[in-house]
């Protein structure tokens, strides 16, 4: 029935659907609510102002945040540096101790055993450490547990090694005094 009336319609007013020129007011009318529209009142200048001011204020505080953040990162490289050049300085200590030792306790494999099982004590402390580390770099007492740590191993390595050239030294005079 809706159809019946839309296609009536259609059909009577054939030609003026085919027109294609518009009004001619209708620009006029078109220009003239651009023109009202284009008027901006108080409260849409407040608007913007304040938007621009948020968002001047967000760009401050990021900018701010991104070189603080640098800043701070650089400190923690220079640190992870020195950390990393002590850590090499001991280990290099430790290995040279623990050949001194394995050499001279190459005839006894069960003092071998005992140094590594005491030394592998003190290498899962570090890792903890090394793991507190992480959580905080900045953290002064945990890096120096760390050097007491590698201090502690390189103690009992040289207590090892005092106590072992002199049994060394005996026994090879001995050897020298049986000839």
């Amino acid at each position: 029935m809706m159809n019946d009336k839309l296609e009536k319609l259609i059909k009577e007013n054939r030609s003026s659907f085919d027109d294609l020129t518009p009004p001619s007011d209708m620009w006029s009318n078109i220009e003239g609510k651009l023109a009202t529209n284009r008027k901006i009142s108080p409260k849409t200048i407040i608007y913007r102002i304040s938007g621009a001011a948020a968002i001047l204020i967000v760009a401050i505080f990021s900018y701010t945040l991104v070189f603080s953040d640098r800043a701070q990162n650089d400190q923690l490289s220079a640190m992870n540096n020195e950390i990393l050049e002590t850590e090499q300085y001991y280990n290099l200590k430790v290995l040279q101790k623990k050949e001194q030792v394995f050499k001279l306790t190459s005839s006894q494999p069960e003092i071998k055993k005992d140094i590594e099982e005491e030394l592998a004590l003190l290498d899962t402390a570090m890792l903890e450490l090394k793991n507190d580390l992480k959580e905080n770099i900045s953290n002064t007492e945990v890096v120096e547990a760390m050097i007491q740590n590698y201090r502690m191993k390189l103690q009992i390595l040289e207590d090892i090694l005092q106590y072992i050239e002199p049994q060394e030294k005996k026994e090879t005079q001995n050897d020298f005094s049986n000839i």
